[in-house]
């Protein structure tokens, strides 16, 4: 379903590369599943771009370009073919010669999940986002916790953009291993710093390093805060998951306010543009973009 969306303009006065990872146990997405435009992927023009691995289309409409001064802007875009989904997990249980059961393939959460439940940092129409992205595998039922838990976990960062493309984050420490049943196995720490494995030479500094949990019903994405820096200079502050200003070489920052229904941006030369979604207008519900431009102007998308 198409939502509508509202773009008015009024009158303003004046005016590292590194190779990238494939083991099963590193996290990472696999192509075949990776959303927006992964390594690989085909551009047929500036708004789709084609996932030769499944074959999936990803479509973004640019909408507005946030710029100023410098290069701390972004540009505000819709995803059109945006997918949401729902996580279902059932329990399958192994069971030793005694009978007792030792290890589980899955768990039952009794109910299923929304993107935006499971994600509430998730913005639309900012500059992306950033969080913790926990990959764990082979959970026991462990006889001193009276629980399950993984016996390998490994936690990255993952940065991913308007258009749902992931960066993926590694800060180089190794596999977390039967920290779940064994309450003297070495705790691995991550952070602070993690680097892109994709050859885009974007790093990012946490604010806090942190530990794997190895239960099962934790979260398997956090929300993180601290420092992303790309190559040219540029910095995305993050705080709670959400992109809160940008900041390019030479000083100049845009910065983003977020409300419970939209989000304000203040650019480099302090105008600011308002974006405020499922506004009732018109006997319909609309995303609506404010912004200050050189002519009183009305533009409409649906």
């Amino acid at each position: 379903m198409f939502q509508k969306i509202f773009v008015i303009a009024t009158l303003a006065i004046g005016a590292m590369a590194q190779t990238v990872k494939t083991g099963i146990t590193d996290g990472a997405t696999p192509p075949a599943i990776q959303p927006g435009a992964p390594i690989g992927a085909v551009a047929p023009s500036q708004l789709e771009r084609i996932n030769l691995y499944n074959g999936h289309l990803s479509v973004v409409v640019p909408i507005l370009s946030i710029g100023g001064r410098g290069e701390a802007g972004y540009t505000i875009s819709v995803r059109v073919s945006t997918q949401p989904w729902t996580a279902q997990m059932s329990s399958t249980a192994v069971y030793d010669n005694s009978g007792t059961p030792t290890q589980v393939t899955g768990f039952n959460h009794n109910g299923s999940y929304s993107n935006a439940e499971l994600r509430p940092y998730q913005s639309n129409y900012s500059p992306g986002i950033v969080y913790r992205k926990r990959a764990a595998r082979t959970p026991y039922l462990c006889a001193n916790a009276g629980a399950h838990r993984y016996d390998k976990t490994l936690s990255h960062i993952v940065f991913e953009e308007p258009d749902g493309t992931q960066h993926e984050l590694y800060d180089g420490t190794v596999v977390q291993t039967g920290a779940g049943c064994n309450p003297s196995a070495t705790i691995v720490t991550r952070g602070p710093r993690f680097q892109a494995t994709d050859g885009s030479g974007i790093t990012y500094t946490a604010d806090a390093t942190f530990t794997d949990s190895p239960n099962p019903l934790d979260p398997h994405e956090n929300a993180t805060s601290g420092v992303l820096l790309f190559p040219n200079g540029t910095r995305y502050t993050v705080v709670d998951g959400k992109i809160t200003e940008i900041k390019d070489r030479n000083g100049n920052r845009t910065k983003i306010e977020y409300f419970s229904n939209g989000l304000d941006v203040h650019d480099s030369q302090d105008r600011i543009t308002t974006v405020r979604t499922d506004v009732y207008e018109s006997s319909e519900y609309v995303d609506l973009i404010r912004y200050k431009g050189r002519m009183a102007l009305t533009t409409r998308f649906a």
